[in-house]
């Protein structure tokens, strides 16, 4: 698992192909817009589904397989 919202884009490309202070900014635009992330989280361990949506007015979740 990535810890990262944005998981293979970061690990999974190389730095001059996808700089990462463009991923960072990308990420903190998003973040800026109300979006929280939440990573290395599994759903139904960790947390209850029940919980977060308890919790959001709207949830996504990633699987985050490679």
């Amino acid at each position: 698992m990535a810890p990262t919202p944005v998981g293979i884009l970061a690990v999974g490309n190389l730095e001059y192909r996808l700089p990462r202070e463009l991923l960072r900014a990308e990420v903190e635009l998003i973040r800026a817009l109300g979006v929280e992330f939440i990573c290395i989280t599994c759903v139904g361990r960790d947390i209850a589904l029940a919980v977060i949506r308890a919790k959001h007015k709207g949830t996504t979740i990633a699987v985050g397989a490679k």
